[in-house]
């Protein structure tokens, strides 16, 4: 989802499910490129540009997204402080997707563990299937 998070109860979780624009608040450089295509000019570029520019653009983001962990070390995808901030919201499952990346791993935070689930973008072919409380990705066929 776009915008606000999208939550809900799944098989005994609570299950948050959050764009990934919203988990990489630690990328600057990501935050204002992403400020600047959802205005004005920037839906006019991706409503016109040719889709070569695009998955260039796309592309050369990706290359650059990591996830910054305590003391600048890079330990996956997403910042650290964000992803404690969402889990304290009540969630035990937290969904997000658009990062062109899969990735999954367990975070400690407010004293329990929690499960992050980051599902590779639907223009990359994959989607998310959450059955039983656990997340199956699969390649659209």
């Amino acid at each position: 989802p776009h915008g606000h998070r999208y939550r809900f109860h799944h098989a005994g979780r609570t299950v948050s499910c959050v764009h990934g624009d919203a988990l990489c608040a630690g990328d600057r450089m990501f935050m204002m490129l992403r400020w600047l295509l959802q205005g004005p000019v920037g839906r006019t570029v991706w409503r016109w540009a040719p889709w070569s520019f695009i998955v260039n653009l796309i592309s050369h983001q990706q290359g650059r997204t990591h996830i910054r962990g305590s003391g600048g070390r890079e330990a996956g995808l997403l910042d650290e402080k964000t992803l404690r901030r969402e889990f304290a919201m009540g969630a035990d499952l937290l969904l997000c997707g658009h990062i062109h990346a899969r990735h999954t791993r367990d975070v400690e935070a407010i004293g329990r563990m929690c499960r992050l689930e980051v599902i590779p973008a639907w223009l990359d072919g994959w989607y998310g299937v959450l059955e039983d409380g656990a997340v199956r990705v699969e390649e659209f066929r």
